[in-house]
């Protein structure tokens, strides 16, 4: 199964970022049992527009790689399902400040961690409307600073909303 997501991440950066997943689904589904592991791997892009932070504008994008796990699918025999996964990303965060003294750009690597819940409802027998929501933990939290003074550290735990849709090929 391949598919696209429309996403939001709500709290990573000082202001939602919006962007979207392109993703390759392989599964092991069963019709009678509740054990149907699955795999999915997915790039994806994101960004803020500017938005005003102390004495300053920042604006900022992460592209990153991402595998979900997910070893069961419930209920079994319906054409709505829900899937409880584990997810690691990795990837690169950009940001640029404007409207500083001494206005700089910065990249940086971004891992992270994290629980997500999937609920798909099969419109027909090759298309899937998907809702998943994702509880995720960066290794390193994003630190923004402005002429020697931070202005914006990201939480522990950030939420990511998507919505999708997913087509199956065989």
């Amino acid at each position: 199964m391949i598919g696209v997501d429309a996403s939001s991440l709500v709290n990573l950066l000082p202001a939602p970022a919006w962007g979207g997943r392109v993703w390759f689904e392989l599964h092991q589904r069963s019709a009678t049992k509740l054990l149907s592991p699955s795999g999915r791997v997915s790039l994806g892009g994101f960004a803020t527009v500017s938005h005003a932070l102390g004495p300053g504008k920042a604006q900022f994008q992460l592209a990153t790689a991402r595998f979900d796990g997910c070893p069961v699918h419930w209920p079994v025999r319906s054409v709505w399902q829900v899937e409880p996964c584990a997810t690691l990303e990795a990837g690169a965060l950009f940001g640029q400040g404007a409207w500083v003294a001494s206005p700089s750009a910065n990249a940086t690597t971004h891992f992270a961690a994290g629980l997500l819940g999937r609920s798909s409802l099969a419109v027909s027998s090759r298309f899937r409307v998907e809702l998943e929501v994702a509880l995720v933990a960066p290794i390193a939290r994003v630190r923004l600073v402005f002429d020697d003074r931070s202005v914006y550290t990201s939480p522990a735990v950030t939420v990511n909303v998507a919505i999708g849709i997913g087509m199956n090929f065989l």
